[in-house]
């Protein structure tokens, strides 16, 4: 389960780091975070999935964490 989770924040860095590295070649100024092409809402929708992803993340470490010290 928590593998899982891992591969779908590792997914989700991966797109938001292609996008830039793919702008930054047509544009160094939007590889230096000067503009970028993406509107605003579709760049927060993805911040939004991957902090969305990290809390899973973490509540399921920290329920591996309380499973393990009541073992």
């Amino acid at each position: 389960m928590l593998t899982g989770r891992v591969d779908e924040i590792d997914v989700q860095i991966e797109k938001v780091h292609r996008l830039i590295e793919t702008a930054g070649r047509d544009d160094p100024d939007v590889a230096a975070g000067a503009a970028s092409a993406q509107k605003a809402g579709n760049v927060q929708r993805k911040i939004d999935q991957a902090c969305a992803a990290v809390e899973t993340l973490d509540g399921h470490i920290r329920d591996l964490v309380a499973q393990q010290r009541a073992a």
